[in-house]
């Protein structure tokens, strides 16, 4: 979701976000083409952010869209095996 790299934007360090919860909603079917998320926190404090995100097609008409609660780990991505900065 696009909310998270929002997130990792806003916060400035490769952290490990946990969904605590998520609500996707698709409103149009897609079988072809290019995609497009673009998100954004809502809402922030010191454990959890809030974010949403609209998903459009090529054209621009929206495709879905959805929401959610995400709490930060402790355990950064760059100690993550297999993550690469």
């Amino acid at each position: 979701m696009a909310g998270l790299a929002e997130e990792h934007s806003v916060s400035r360090e490769p952290v490990r976000l946990l969904g605590s919860e998520t609500c996707p909603y698709l409103t149009r079917p897609v079988s072809s083409g290019r995609n497009v998320s673009v998100g954004r926190v809502v809402n922030s404090n010191r454990t959890q952010f809030i974010a949403e995100a609209v998903l459009t097609d090529a054209r621009g008409r929206e495709i879905g869209r959805g929401g959610g609660v995400f709490v930060r780990s402790a355990a950064l991505l760059t100690d993550t095996a297999g993550y690469a900065s």
